[in-house]
């Protein structure tokens, strides 16, 4: 089912289409300059699913908050991240 096709008064849910909001976010992310756009995308993408601030997701994680905060930044390369955060945004 397409998001437009939901009848919100039959008690349809939203379906957020995860793949494309991280793509969109990417190319949002490239346009601003940001370096390593794509590890930036996935780690926003990854901590708004879980509805996590910085420190909560970092603590979650097991790594420290300012590592976060460096990815979103895209200032971490993928084979940077630390193993935890590397696998919670796994390039799927």
């Amino acid at each position: 089912m397409r998001p437009d096709e939901l009848d919100p008064d039959n008690g349809d849910d939203f379906v957020l289409d995860h793949p494309r909001m991280r793509s969109r976010y990417t190319e949002r992310l490239r346009r601003r300059g940001v370096p390593n756009a794509e590890v930036a995308a996935a780690v926003i993408a990854a901590r708004g699913r879980a509805g996590e601030t910085i420190d909560e997701f970092a603590a979650r994680l097991k790594v420290d908050p300012q590592a976060v905060r460096a990815a979103e930044a895209g200032n971490i390369e993928w084979e940077r991240l630390p193993p935890s955060l590397a696998f919670a945004v796994r390039r799927n």
